[in-house]
C-alpha cells in the first residue's frame, strides 16, 4: 500500500509540474491581462539580447533603402550625430525619416498616439482620460483637414511624403527581421504604417505643450473657493512692464515713452499689491506655488563676441523627456544644406542654421487659449444659445480601442467657439490658437 501511495504522489507531482509548466508557456506565448507575452522577448535572435545593438555607434554607410533616387551617404560623429549627403530633395527627407525611425520609432509612435487619442489601445484604460481629452481638443481632426487642404504641388507636401516613406521603410524592415524596438515587444503590438497626418499631429502635440493652457479654468476654481481678492493676492496677475535690453550697447538711445497718469497709478498700485502678496506667499508650502514655464532668446552682434560674428541663442523650455525631444542632424543636397536639432516625427530642423541664416523658437506666453461658458438647457439637449437663438452642437463620434477591454464609444460636441471639453472640473468650449488657422474648423 505504501508503494502505491508513493507512486500516486509522484504522478500527482508530475501532473502539477506539467500544468505549471504549461501555464508558464501559455503566458509566455499569449500573455495574461496586463502581462505581455514575454516568451518572444527572450528569443536569442530577436529578443532583448539584440537591444544593445541599438546603443552601438553605427558605421558610416550607404543608405540601404529601396525607393531612393540616387545613392545617399550617412556619416556619424563620435557622439552619434548623423550627417546625410543626398543628391536629391526627395532622398534628403526620406533619409531623415529613415534615421528618425531607426533610432526613435517607439517615441514617435507614442507621440502620435497621444495626439490621436490612441494610447488606451496599447496601455489600457489608465490612458482613457488622455485619449478623450485629445479627441475633444481635436488635434487629429485639424491635422486631417490641413492635409486635405495642402495642394498636391505644395513642396511641403512632397517633403512630408518622402519623410513618410523613410519611416515606413524602417517599420517594414523591423517587422520582416523581428527587430522592432523592445518596448513594442513588451507592450505586444505592431506599429501601424506612418502617414503624413501623423507628422502633422506631432507638430500639434508640440504646439499644445507650448501654448495650450488650463490656467483660466484654474483661476476660476481659485476665485470660487478663495474669493477674488485673496486669489489676486496669492496668485497675482502682473501688469505689463516696460521692457529694456540687457545691454543697450552701441544702439541708439530713445527716451522712454511716458505712461498715462492712470496707467502709472495702476502700475504702482499693482506693484504694492504684488509686494504684499509675495509676503503672504512665503508662508505657503512650496508645492502650492505653480511656476509657469517660459522661454529665453537673445542675439548679440559681433562687437560682443570673440569671433567678431553675431551670436544667437534660443531656449524653448520644452519638457524634459527620455529619450530627448531633440534629434541632432546635419544634412545636405543640391537644394538644401542645414544643421541643428529636429524632433522625431517632423522632417525639419526646428533650431539650427543653413549657409546663410540661423533660427530658433521660443515661447512668448501670449494668450492663446480662451474658454467660453456656453448657455445650455435641458429643454434644448445638444444645443447652445448664441446670437439670440438656440443652435445645435456639431457631434463627432469616435470609438476608442482599449487594451484588454471592449472599445468605448465617445462623442465630441463642438460649438462656434470650439470643442466642448472638461478640464479642472469644469465643462466649457475652448478656442485654441493651435487650430484657428484652418478654414471650416475654428475662426481666428
Amino acid at each position: 500500500m505504501q508503494f502505491i501511495y508513493h507512486n500516486q504522489k509522484k504522478i500527482l507531482n508530475l501532473v502539477l509540474s506539467l500544468l505549471a509548466l504549461g501555464g508558464v508557456l501559455f503566458i509566455s506565448i499569449r500573455g495574461s491581462g496586463a502581462l505581455p507575452p514575454l516568451g518572444s522577448t527572450f528569443n536569442p535572435g530577436t529578443g532583448i539580447w539584440t537591444t544593445a545593438q541599438d546603443a552601438r555607434l553605427p558605421d558610416n554607410q550607404i543608405l540601404p533603402l529601396a525607393g531612393l533616387d540616387k545613392e545617399v551617404q550617412i556619416r556619424y560623429e563620435s557622439n552619434g550625430t548623423a550627417h546625410i549627403q543626398a543628391q536629391t530633395t526627395h532622398d534628403l527627407f526620406m533619409s531623415i525619416g529613415y534615421l528618425h525611425a531607426k533610432n526613435r520609432l517607439f517615441q514617435m509612435d507614442l507621440m502620435r498616439r497621444q495626439g490621436e487619442g490612441l494610447l488606451s489601445e496599447v496601455t489600457g484604460a489608465s490612458a482613457l482620460s488622455s485619449d478623450q481629452f485629445e479627441l475633444q481638443l481635436g488635434l487629429l481632426r485639424s491635422a486631417q483637414l490641413e492635409w486635405q487642404q495642402t495642394p498636391a504641388t505644395d513642396p511641403a507636401r512632397q517633403v512630408i511624403i518622402a519623410y513618410t516613406q523613410g519611416v515606413n521603410a524602417v517599420i517594414a524592415q523591423n517587422e520582416q527581421q523581428g527587430t522592432l524596438p523592445l518596448l513594442f515587444k513588451l507592450l505586444n503590438y505592431q506599429p501601424a504604417p506612418w502617414t503624413p497626418v501623423d507628422t502633422l499631429v506631432i507638430q500639434r502635440v508640440l504646439t499644445q505643450t507650448l501654448t495650450f493652457t488650463s490656467g483660466p479654468l484654474e483661476y476660476n476654481v481659485l476665485i470660487h473657493s478663495l474669493g477674488y481678492q485673496r486669489t489676486m493676492q496669492w496668485f497675482p496677475i502682473l501688469a505689463a512692464n516696460e521692457q529694456h535690453p540687457y545691454d543697450s550697447g552701441p544702439y541708439q538711445q530713445h527716451s522712454p515713452i511716458p505712461l498715462p497718469i492712470q496707467q502709472q497709478t495702476a502700475s504702482s498700485a499693482g506693484m504694492q499689491s504684488t509686494i504684499a502678496a509675495l509676503s503672504e506667499l512665503q508662508a505657503l508650502p512650496p508645492a502650492a506655488i505653480h511656476h509657469e514655464s517660459n522661454s529665453n532668446n537673445w542675439v548679440v552682434d559681433g562687437t560682443k563676441t570673440a569671433s567678431g560674428k553675431p551670436l544667437m541663442a534660443g531656449d524653448p523650455h520644452l519638457d524634459q523627456t527620455l529619450p530627448s525631444i531633440w534629434y541632432q542632424i546635419e544634412a545636405s543636397s543640391p537644394q538644401y544644406q542645414f544643421a541643428g536639432v529636429s524632433v522625431p516625427g517632423l522632417p525639419i530642423i526646428l533650431i539650427g542654421h543653413n549657409t546663410t541664416i540661423s533660427w530658433s523658437i521660443t515661447n512668448t506666453q501670449n494668450q492663446s487659449t480662451l474658454y467660453y461658458q456656453e448657455k445650455t438647457s435641458s429643454d434644448h439637449p445638444h444645443q447652445y444659445y448664441w446670437n439670440h437663438m438656440w443652435r445645435p452642437t456639431q457631434q463627432i463620434h469616435y470609438t476608442i480601442p482599449v487594451k484588454n477591454s471592449p472599445p468605448i464609444p465617445f462623442t465630441v460636441e463642438t460649438t462656434v467657439h470650439g470643442p466642448i471639453i472638461t478640464k479642472a472640473g469644469q465643462t466649457m468650449s475652448v478656442w485654441w490658437a493651435g487650430h484657428c488657422n484652418l478654414q471650416t474648423w475654428m475662426p481666428c
